[in-house]
């Protein structure tokens, strides 16, 4: 027998058209069930939380915390859904793919040879969020984010802070940013790859 889909995942797979025809009704209700999955899987991040906070548990908590449906509107619904879509589909939104992340991080760090302290590593971890916090298209493509990665690592290991990097990242050199030059170079690049394509130094 088949395993049926679940609701929360059906729901995510909808076409722009079928999302639009949502009546304010039927839009609560989706917003509800998508609601129940992130907050099981919010509660999951929640509860090994330290100083690595998953990227996906910052986004969602700075971009308004917790899904609801009470007392919104259609439109206040609809950016409700999207929120948490946004957080399902993240990489980082469960607790196991959150620790797989950072064991494949830590592993590829170690083998080639860059040991980070855990002051370093805390710093590395902050200026990952922030980028990723204001610059989503980090974590769309995988080659950009592991070069993205490599670049943070670099500055944290000649004593950079978190906001030092990201102003580094931002800042414009014959205007083109840091990271614009990064993008250019890895958009064309979508594959699914590993974290020891991009730290083979």
């Amino acid at each position: 027998m088949s395993r049926r889909t679940p609701k929360w995942q059906q729901l995510l797979s909808m076409d722009e058209n079928q999302f639009n025809r949502l009546s304010e009704q039927e839009m609560q209700r989706a917003v509800r069930t998508l609601a129940i999955e992130s907050g099981k899987r919010i509660r999951e991040l929640e509860s090994i939380e330290d100083d690595f906070i998953s990227p996906a548990l910052t986004r969602i908590r700075r971009s308004g915390g917790k899904i609801s449906s009470a007392g919104k509107n259609l439109n206040q619904l609809r950016r409700e859904f999207t929120r948490a879509a946004a957080f399902l589909k993240d990489q980082t939104s469960t607790a196991q793919s959150f620790k797989n992340f950072r064991a494949d991080l830590e592993y590829e760090l170690q083998r080639n040879g860059v040991p980070l302290t855990d002051a370093q590593y805390k710093r590395f971890w902050k200026a990952y969020n922030k980028l990723t916090e204001q610059h989503k298209d980090i974590e769309n493509i995988r080659s950009f984010k592991y070069e993205v990665m490599r670049s943070i690592i670099e500055q944290v290991d000649i004593g950079a802070n978190p906001d030092e990097i990201v102003e580094n990242f931002e800042k414009e050199v014959d205007g083109k940013t840091r990271l614009q030059e990064i993008y250019e170079k890895h958009q064309e690049n979508d594959r699914e790859d590993s974290p020891s394509d991009f730290f083979d130094w």
